[in-house]
């Protein structure tokens, strides 16, 4: 099997098989106050074939990390992956969809 990998910017370009996809990844990190703290959300954004996702991350402390992923479901954000995350972070799911609506890619025409 075939692997090219062409970088432009933040596209990464896949040709296996004969097939051409392409992969628009956006990161950026997100302020947001728990009633912890102020603490940085990392987000990863991936165009996947059943659409946008970002996997998010956040510290709590210096030795533990949350995981999840947020993605798009009938045009809303949800975190699919509920059942792993700490209840602090659920309720911050409004500051999450409104950083990854202010951070979203443009639609590619």
């Amino acid at each position: 099997m075939e692997l090219l990998t062409s970088y432009d910017s933040l596209t990464i370009a896949l040709v296996m098989k004969g097939y051409l996809i392409f992969v628009d990844m956006g990161s950026f990190v997100k302020q947001i106050e728990s009633n912890k703290e102020k603490l940085d959300f990392s987000f990863l954004g991936i165009h996947t074939i059943n659409g946008m996702k970002y996997f998010v991350t956040v510290m709590e402390s210096p030795t533990k990390a949350h995981h999840f992923i947020m993605e798009k479901c009938e045009d809303v954000w949800r975190i699919i992956n509920k059942d792993r995350i700490p209840a602090w972070i659920m309720s911050l799911k409004n500051e999450l969809i409104v950083a990854i609506k202010e951070n979203e890619p443009k639609e590619h025409g």
